[in-house]
């Protein structure tokens, strides 16, 4: 919440299941999840998942699409997070941000740290 009023928006987006059950089946899970076939298997899943984890409502949650342009684009699979800002070059395309921080995880986790960190300079580059 402190990051919002800098100009910050976070969203989760739901993408292909990390581990599912009939793809790449871990032992320890709440719940067992095929792979998604159609977009409403896709939104039960997600249900699922907002169930299973205590995300802030202020986190919107979003569904990648059946062909998964965001994967496809972002190669987000398992999981990642990402801070994507939208360019000022007038030759891309106007719905194509800018990866601007793409942190790597470490034994399956982040150190969301290093995400304050970067939002801490950036807003301190931009002046907010």
């Amino acid at each position: 919440d402190r990051w919002t009023p800098r100009g910050y928006t976070f969203i989760c987006i739901y993408i292909l299941e990390a581990h599912a059950v009939d793809e790449w089946p871990v032992l320890m899970t709440s719940r067992d999840v095929k792979q998604h076939k159609s977009l409403e298997d896709r939104k039960i899943a997600a249900k699922g998942f907002l169930e299973d984890f205590s995300l802030s409502e202020n986190l919107p949650l979003y569904i990648d699409l059946e062909n998964d342009p965001f994967n496809t684009a972002y190669a987000s699979w398992p999981f990642r997070f990402w801070v994507l800002t939208q360019t000022d070059n007038p030759c891309s395309l106007p719905d194509s941000p800018k990866v601007s921080f793409k942190p790597m995880p470490e034994e399956a986790s982040y150190d969301f740290g290093e995400l304050d960190h970067w939002l801490e300079e950036d807003s301190q580059r931009r002046g907010v």
